[in-house]
């Protein structure tokens, strides 16, 4: 009877110590889960904010280079008096500070993006990397030239360019191939 007695509490506790272990294990599971589906919110924010950012910065250049297209529409005694001002517009334009603040955001996102590009391909140059970014966010090419303060037809050269550093045959797809990055 004593050894029955035992026999069953021995069962009744594996049985509770498996029970015990299941649940842990769920437990882990869904700490996992959530975990993972918190760092998926933090990226998707992230990119929300560069897409936010980057947006910004194409609408503060879109209406800069409308200004300095009404500004080439003027008589030449007032451009001489605005030349200053018109100077001032083409340096906001090209500031090196709306860079910064998108490569920090777009760092976050695609964090090895700029790092393995450096490795693999160290004769890229600072123009190179801006444009790959923008290329990898999936900008088409007026969006990029806007960005940059440069022509379309810039920005399909630069893509030619790049193409031929990345040894890319013509028929290649430099958005998709970037992708790996």
């Amino acid at each position: 009877m004593l050894l029955f007695h035992r026999y069953k509490n021995q069962k009744a506790l594996q049985r509770e110590q498996k029970n015990t272990l299941k649940a842990e294990l769920a437990l882990q599971e869904m700490q996992s889960k959530m975990e993972q589906e918190r760092l998926e919110e933090q990226i998707a924010h992230q990119e929300r904010e560069l897409a936010s950012n980057t947006l910004h910065i194409f609408q503060k250049n879109e209406m800069l280079n409308a200004l300095q297209d009404k500004f080439d529409e003027l008589e030449p005694a007032v451009k001489a008096q605005l030349k200053p001002l018109l100077q001032d517009v083409r340096n906001s334009i090209n500031l090196d500070k709306d860079w910064d603040n998108f490569q920090r955001h777009f760092v976050e996102v695609y964090p090895h993006f700029f790092i393995q590009l450096k490795a693999d391909f160290p004769q890229l140059s600072q123009n190179d990397f801006k444009i790959l970014a923008y290329i990898r966010m999936k900008l088409a090419g007026k969006d990029i030239a806007s960005l940059l303060g440069i022509s379309i037809k810039s920005v399909e050269m630069s893509r030619y360019r790049l193409k031929k550093k990345f040894n890319l045959a013509a028929e290649d797809n430099l958005d998709i191939w970037l992708e790996k990055y």
